[in-house]
């Protein structure tokens, strides 16, 4: 269901930022004045479609998969059943939980712990700000490939899947991760593959 700012912006006023969707949501820009430091809680039951960027005062809960194309600020905790991707900056007051994957395109910056059940998939020559992290693995974004083939001197094209570059990776990562070449990113994203 799409929901112009006009109609966010009443149902603030009327639920008095509390609001509440049990479906999908498609939604254009949410600025921070006067309509995202006014949302105190924002639940969706399903999926979440953001064109622009998404600004929430309180605590964001997505049931299903959340996508912003632009930045996503939220001052609570932000929970997320599926999967999260942003593609600008992603900035969470609170603890950051993500039930399936996580592409950030921008930076990260989350004050609590970042807790995510599938993959964090990490493009970034620094390390994302978080007090604790917890994922599955931390893989490159697919236009990182070649980057990645050329550091560990193997064949990393398409159409190999990750899974696949991963098996051929595994038998070399103890010796690997021995040599002195990593950088301190590169070497926290190979760990994550034991």
């Amino acid at each position: 269901m799409k929901i112009t700012l006009d109609e966010l912006k009443q149902k603030i006023s009327e639920t008095n930022g509390i609001l509440k969707y049990e479906k999908d949501i498609e939604l254009e820009s949410i600025p921070w004045k006067d309509v995202g430091e006014k949302i105190i809680s924002f639940y969706v039951g399903g999926n979440l479609y953001v064109r622009g960027n998404l600004y929430v005062g309180g605590y964001l809960d997505v049931g299903g998969d959340l996508y912003v194309r632009g930045n996503l600020y939220v001052r609570g905790y932000l929970d997320v059943g599926g999967y999260l991707d942003v593609g600008g900056d992603l900035y969470v007051r609170g603890n950051l939980y993500v039930g399936g994957y996580l592409n950030v395109r921008g930076n990260l910056n989350v004050r609590g712990n970042l807790n995510v059940r599938g993959d964090l998939y990490w493009s970034h020559a620094s390390m994302p700000k978080a007090k604790e992290i917890k994922c599955k693995r931390v893989l490159p974004p697919a236009w990182q490939r070649e980057y990645w083939g050329d550091r560990l001197g193997i064949d990393t094209s398409s159409p190999k899947c990750y899974d696949q570059i991963i098996d051929e990776i595994k038998p070399h990562l103890d010796e690997w991760l021995k040599l002195d070449k990593w950088t301190p990113t590169e070497r926290w994203m190979l760990e994550s593959l034991k």
